[in-house]
């Protein structure tokens, strides 16, 4: 898995976070697991990569929070170019909007 480091950004009030997430399937019972080098402890277990997506942003919208952040909006995408390429599941992107620290 590449460990890409958590882009991060700030325009105006607020700061962009991107976190790059990963999904891994195990061989024997075909269960996927999501996790990111970029944002510690995201571990998202489900039967598919859709209930996956489902659960995700809000795993990495309690996660920012236990960090301290005030999160204002997680969008994930879908990268289905290694799906398209037939190399596996789909990563994702997770696109988090926090509210900019107080200084």
């Amino acid at each position: 898995m590449p460990n890409f480091p958590a882009t991060e950004k700030l325009e105006g009030s607020k700061q962009e976070r991107t976190i790059h997430v990963y999904l891994l399937q195990h061989e024997k019972t075909k269960l996927f697991v999501a996790i990111s080098a970029e944002l510690r402890g995201l571990v998202v277990h489900g039967r598919s990569p859709d209930e996956i997506e489902g659960k995700l942003s809000a795993a990495v919208q309690d996660i920012l929070e236990a960090e301290g952040h005030q999160v204002v909006a997680v969008q994930i995408e879908r990268d289905d170019r290694i799906v398209e390429s037939g190399f596996g599941p789909p990563p994702y992107i997770a696109n988090a909007s926090l509210a900019a620290a107080q200084r």
